[in-house]
């Protein structure tokens, strides 16, 4: 009886251990979600495109958005403008 009281806490160390090991694990492996851009994150990539000759561009992008002004538009689209301010910029520079 002994012998077998034995290798039963064998058995739940080595399980705390093995425990332990994927809790570090899943601590390595997960990723931070981005945190989503804010109005004013948008608002000045929008001003510095502006500033950087691209007023006509910024403003089609916010009408693209069915909007006359940025604050009119959802803050779910404000990644995907981002995005598309960013490529309006590259194009210009490229093209």
């Amino acid at each position: 009886m002994e012998n077998l009281a034995a290798k039963i806490e064998t058995l739940r160390l080595s399980a705390k251990s093995i425990m332990d090991i994927a809790d570090e694990l899943s601590k390595s492996l997960q990723v931070e979600e981005p945190k989503p851009p804010s109005l004013e994150d948008v608002r000045h990539k929008l001003i510095l495109a502006a500033q950087a000759g691209f007023s006509a561009e910024v403003k089609a992008l916010i009408t693209k958005y069915g909007a006359d002004r940025l604050s009119e538009i959802d803050a779910s689209h404000y990644a995907a403008l981002l995005k598309e301010a960013e490529s309006i910029r590259e194009a210009k520079v490229d093209g």
